[in-house]
């Protein structure tokens, strides 16, 4: 399994806002992120998606995830600036395509 020196690989994932919602939240997340050593590794993801509970309210959310858990509250508390509503996932494999 392919792993990089701090042996994650974080991909967020903005769920359940439009495109224009979704980019200003990608923008920040690039603010938070990029003066971290492990940058370069950071995937975001923007799924084109609706999210709503039973009520009709929009619940968008960012996902966490990560293959692997060690030091994983560094990164959380980073989106927590964000001021979303957050979702952790393990990821147990990254295959690379090379």
């Amino acid at each position: 399994m392919w792993k990089y020196k701090n042996k994650t690989m974080p991909n967020i994932k903005i769920y359940g806002l439009n495109k224009l919602s979704a980019d200003l939240v990608y923008s920040k997340i690039k603010r938070v992120f990029e003066n971290e050593s492990y940058a370069q590794h950071i995937v975001v993801t923007i799924v084109d998606s609706k999210v709503k509970d039973l009520k009709e309210i929009s619940q968008p959310y960012l996902q966490l995830e990560i293959d692997c858990m060690k030091n994983y509250e560094q990164k959380l508390e980073k989106l927590k600036q964000i001021g979303m509503d957050i979702q952790v996932v393990e990821l147990h494999e990254f295959i690379p395509k090379n």
